[in-house]
């Protein structure tokens, strides 16, 4: 193998590690400092391991703490996605807009639902914005980074 086809590999492995990365950063922030009454921790009594993530409170007025506790996550994985769905649609631009604007958008949807009290939850504009912000960063990652080594590949092979 090329020394440049492993290099193409090297970035595709980084980019897959980041985006499992952030998955797990996003989720075990939810785990360790959300309510536990959250619907979506239903299943951690279904399979009996709520012991093994003790809810952990703070009492604190920063914004910013609340910020990487209640907004980042989220910002996390759309990031996530985006990075694991433009490995999966290297050189189809269509299908990776086709599958990860929609994708953001739901996202999006929800935050309103829950100002509108149609979905439980709290809304918070922060929230947008960050899904609004990580959409892009996904995009960029994309654009410069997913098709230049995509065009790279295409030229080795």
């Amino acid at each position: 193998m090329s020394e440049d086809k492993k290099h193409i590999i090297q970035k595709q492995s980084v980019l897959m590690l980041l985006s499992i990365f952030l998955l797990l950063i996003g989720g075990f922030t939810y785990l360790i400092f959300r309510p536990h009454t959250l619907v979506m921790f239903s299943w951690l009594k279904f399979i009996n391991c709520e012991s093994l993530f003790p809810q952990r409170t703070f009492n604190s007025d920063s914004k910013v703490i609340e910020f990487f506790i209640y907004s980042l996550p989220d910002g996390f994985w759309i990031l996530s996605f985006l990075i694991a769905i433009s490995l999966l649609w290297k050189r189809k631009r269509t299908c990776f807009y086709i599958y990860s604007t929609p994708y953001t958008l739901v996202s999006i949807l929800f935050e309103v639902f829950q100002k509108y009290e149609i979905i439980p939850g709290t809304f918070d504009f922060a929230d947008i914005v960050v899904l609004l912000i990580f959409h892009g960063i996904g995009i960029l990652i994309y654009e410069f980074i997913i098709l230049e080594v995509s065009y790279e590949k295409q030229k080795l092979d």
